[in-house]
């Protein structure tokens, strides 16, 4: 067993509450029993890839509908992608991958959009502890300009002290 594959497994049992000395290294699919199930449920959590892999590993392999979907010759279906999910490491990777990209694409937007929006409404988005915000409509105006004058007075005491 390599060093990931026991760092997941670690990762299982603690998720488990299980004490690590309890169990043995070796692919939770190879057991049955409900403590091989709560692992192999835990192992799909920690890493999926992983548990694909050892899924494959076990003899438990992807259905004919799904081989022939590989090769073209059938159309994707829900049962299909969900087959691939629990026994092809590729195509796990494949969709975390694409749904890492997503999310980066996603928060870009978002923070774009922010900072478009703040300079719409007369704010330097870039601008650190600005002493009146306009976005805020002046709601908090005092506020800030008694935390503006608390600061200075403190580094005036500062200097002087």
């Amino acid at each position: 067993m390599q060093k990931e594959e026991i760092a997941v497994l670690l990762q299982a049992a603690k998720q488990l509450n299980v004490n690590p000395s309890e169990l043995k290294a070796i692919n939770p699919w190879t057991q049955k029993g409900p403590r091989a199930e709560a692992m192999q449920m835990a192992v799909t959590q920690v890493n999926p890839v992983m548990a694909a892999k050892w899924r494959s590993e076990s003899g438990d392999e992807i259905s004919l509908r799904t081989v022939a979907y590989e090769h073209g010759l059938v159309e994707g279906s829900k049962e299909i992608f969900d087959d691939l999910r629990a026994h092809s490491p590729a195509f796990v990777a494949q969709e975390q991958q694409k749904r890492e990209e997503w999310e980066t694409k996603v928060l870009a937007d978002m923070e774009a959009k922010a900072k478009e929006l703040a300079v719409s409404r007369g704010v330097d988005p870039d601008a650190a502890n600005q002493k009146f915000n306009p976005a805020m409509g002046g709601k908090f105006q005092s506020y800030f300009e008694g935390l503006n004058k608390e600061a200075a007075l403190e580094a005036k005491l500062k200097e002087q002290g």
